[in-house]
């Protein structure tokens, strides 16, 4: 998150309605990231406008969105001088990248945490564990060496969202890497860790924590390398708590840091796919992130302990979660019951895509799904 206010910490009134900017700047607009980003600034009271480059984008059609924006995409050259002209007149308290790419485009702070060979090397100097990794320049490099390699692994484009970018996937064998022999950019491979995938979120500042949600994943879409799609937090881990800050140390503002078995494979320094599990369990993150911008750290957590989220709240994206018991009902070791339990609605479950109460952004990303079945026809 990237402060754009004209106000001090003096004359900030850190809980009053601020304009805020959320920037879209995906190719096709279907993401639940930069929804969740909209709804939970709008929730906290704030004026959210959307920037965002796709006519179809599913945050667009949200009620909570105040004013809409169209820019380029962040493949565009044009995307930068866009999102500048946007916020040279200062209208904005606070604007939120909601990918890799715009956070590298516009070389806002963050951006380095996003460069997974980077990471890798800020892990080690810091002395946080993190999964045996190597970089390749490309996918056919990746391939020259590939009788070599120890699998299974989680292969991660080096840095997200670029142009002919991919998913992160695993890779069991030397078959699976045959898709990348035309990939133009860095890569990187890492040793594949079972376990249970956990994310600590929230807001860092000068070094201090001054807020924080811990959660355990419990599924995820794709069902390996992927994202949240059902979640719950959890009591806190004082010493993630302190790995985190010092590997974020000299970065301010709104994060995600996901790791596996006490691993760190993954840090988003901006929103992202479960943001309105923390707002659901009292810390709203983005809401936080624009009072630090306005009115600094004591207008977050005036005390010394930081705002914690409370323990037992759950999260689901929906349509995720869909996908991933389709693929775990394949599974000859999953019992109908097992997948009927997953199904069950638990009370009090924030939701990610589907609301009742804004229903726009669901039909419009059923309308797109439709279209591309029959554009595959």
């Amino acid at each position: 998150m990237t402060s754009l206010g004209g106000e001090t910490a003096s004359t900030a009134r850190p809980g009053a309605r601020r304009r805020v900017l959320v920037l879209d700047g995906s190719a096709d607009g279907q993401s639940h990231g930069p929804l969740g980003a909209v709804r939970a600034l709008s929730l906290a009271g704030h004026e959210v406008h959307l920037a965002h480059a796709a006519p179809g984008s599913v945050a667009a059609r949200s009620r909570h969105v105040a004013q809409r924006h169209r820019i380029p995409s962040t493949e565009s050259p044009r995307f930068v001088a866009a999102v500048r002209d946007l916020l040279a007149p200062g209208d904005f308290a606070a604007c939120f990248p909601t990918s890799d790419a715009a956070l590298v485009a516009l070389d806002w702070p963050g951006a380095a945490l996003v460069n997974k060979a980077w990471l890798r090397d800020r892990l080690a100097a810091v002395g946080t564990p993190a999964p045996e990794s190597r970089e390749l320049g490309s996918g056919a490099d990746l391939l020259a060496v590939a009788d070599s390699l120890t699998f299974p692994l989680a292969v991660k484009p080096a840095v997200n969202g670029g142009a002919g970018s991919f998913d992160a996937f695993r890779a069991d064998g030397v078959a699976d890497l045959k898709g990348l022999e035309h990939y133009d950019a860095g890569i990187v491979v890492e040793r594949w860790i079972d376990g249970v995938q956990r994310a600590v979120t929230g807001i860092v500042h000068q070094g201090r924590l001054l807020a924080v949600t811990h959660q355990r994943y419990e599924r995820t879409w794709p069902v390996e390398c992927g994202v949240a799609c059902a979640a719950v937090t959890e009591e806190p881990d004082p010493e993630v708590e302190r790995e985190v800050v010092a590997l974020l140390d000299g970065y301010d503002g709104l994060f995600q840091c996901q790791h596996i078995e006490g691993h760190v494979h993954d840090v988003n320094p901006r929103v992202f796919g479960s943001l309105l599990l923390s707002q659901r369990a009292g810390v709203n993150l983005p809401d936080l992130a624009v009072r630090l911008a306005v009115g600094g750290p004591e207008a977050v957590a005036p005390a010394e302990e930081p705002v914690r989220a409370a323990v037992g709240v759950r999260y689901r994206w929906v349509e995720g979660d869909l996908k991933n018991l389709r693929t775990t009902l394949r599974d000859p070791e999953v019992g109908t019951r097992d997948v009927l339990r997953r199904l069950r609605p638990r009370r009090g479950t924030v939701h990610s895509d589907v609301w009742i109460s804004d229903p726009a952004p669901s039909l419009a990303r059923v309308r797109h799904v439709v279209g591309r079945l029959r554009g595959a026809r």
